[in-house]
């Protein structure tokens, strides 16, 4: 398949647009973020927490708690559209987003391992760090096995979204907590934690923007097997 082919294959109208339309109001949070900071007009105790994207309950968080509702609905819809249970093995994953989000059971998690153990950890990290990966690996490892076994007797086509969403999922784990580790371990000043905070939190609002983007486009689009985004970086890094 041409770049060309590749480039129509993963284009449908309807999602292109939608995709549009996340991409703009992610840019606008993040633009919404510095003029809180940067703009007087904006300057109130009030709009410091809506505006704030690393403000919990946010604006901007907010609007990511609607992305993995959506998410959720869309992939209940495609596996009632295609008659085939895999693709709800997805769900529990990005329920469990949306719960640790909304509830942040990881950040619970490291304040409690914190307290329980007094080791220096590695690299600039904080206990609660350690504390968090911990709870976010064990959380992964419970929810990888529906995968596993939705992978191991999914089709092709179930197979390729699959490699296509864990690209994605990915994008989204290496700002969520990647950045967020160094922007924990690194202390250069409040204009470096700054721009760290905006790489992870508007790093986080963009990926999650591509994995809706890209379930609603498995839900409309017409060509069951059509382009798939790790073929493309295959054939790139080739």
């Amino acid at each position: 398949m041409s770049t060309r082919d590749y480039r129509r294959s993963l284009h449908e109208r309807s999602a292109s647009l939608f995709l549009f339309l996340l991409l703009v109001s992610d840019l606008l949070f993040i633009f919404l973020h510095f003029a809180n900071l940067k703009i007087p007009v904006f300057k109130s105790p009030f709009l410091d927490i809506i505006l704030n994207l690393e403000e919990d309950r946010g604006y901007a968080e907010m609007f990511q708690y609607l992305k993995y509702c959506w998410v959720v609905v869309l992939l209940l819809f495609i596996t009632w559209k295609k008659k085939t249970w895999q693709y709800s093995a997805w769900v529990p994953l990005f329920l469990y987003f949306l719960v640790d989000d909304f509830f942040q059971i990881h950040e619970w998690v490291g304040s409690i391992f914190a307290t329980q153990f007094s080791f220096v950890p590695p690299f600039g990290l904080r206990l609660e760090d350690i504390g968090e990966l911990t709870a976010s690996v064990v959380a992964g490892g419970v929810l990888f096995i529906p995968l596993v076994l939705a992978y191991k007797s999914g089709s092709t086509v179930f197979r390729k979204v699959s490699h296509d969403l864990a690209l994605l999922i990915f994008l989204l784990v290496c700002f969520a907590v990647g950045v967020d580790m160094v922007h924990g371990a690194i202390d250069m000043g409040w204009k470096v934690s700054f721009i760290l905070g905006v790489i992870e939190d508007g790093g986080e609002l963009l990926s999650m923007s591509l994995i809706v983007w890209y379930i609603f486009l498995q839900a409309v689009r017409v060509d069951s097997d059509g382009g798939y985004l790790c073929d493309r970086v295959y054939r790139v890094f080739r």
